[in-house]
């Protein structure tokens, strides 16, 4: 007899806005202390689809301060940096960065800005580089791991 079984690992990221102001070293300890880190942004779904949702529509029900949403949606720290090699822009996780959604004629500012933020109102491209030390919110995003199979052959049991 021959039992096969297979289970199915999805992971499924969350990304959570934060209304403070801090640089960027200080959102990055932020995150870490709550087990995430600040947002990697992989793909045009990512970048389009799931910043939407976060930071426009979830905003709107979290926060009333109209003051605070209209800032919110101008500047905010992501886990992208060239802070050790100027012009090798790369996330939190050290991997280099492959996909880009800049923002025309950026990034522009070289040894002066090397932290990455999100610059709306533009959904498509609207990366900035930015100087570290500056504070702005930010968005952090937790990893959580699903792992499916059957109850009676499941081996992570």
């Amino acid at each position: 007899i021959i039992v096969l079984w297979f289970f199915f690992q999805i992971t499924i990221s969350s990304f959570t806005p934060m209304k403070n102001y801090k640089t960027w070293q200080e959102s990055r300890k932020d995150c870490i202390q709550k087990g995430a880190d600040l947002t990697i942004i992989n793909n045009r779904e990512e970048q389009v689809t799931d910043m939407f949702l976060t930071c426009y529509l979830s905003v709107s029900f979290l926060f009333k301060n109209k003051n605070f949403i209209r800032q919110f949606k101008k500047y905010l720290w992501i886990g992208l940096t060239d802070i050790e090699t100027e012009g090798k822009w790369k996330w939190v996780d050290g991997t280099p960065l492959t996909r880009s959604f800049w923002d025309s004629k950026e990034p522009n500012g070289k040894t002066l800005e090397n932290c990455g933020q999100i610059k709306n109102p533009n959904l498509q491209n609207n990366w900035n580089d930015e100087r570290c030390s500056n504070t702005h919110n930010w968005i952090f995003s937790e990893y959580i791991k699903i792992i499916l199979c059957p109850s009676y052959c499941c081996p992570l049991k």
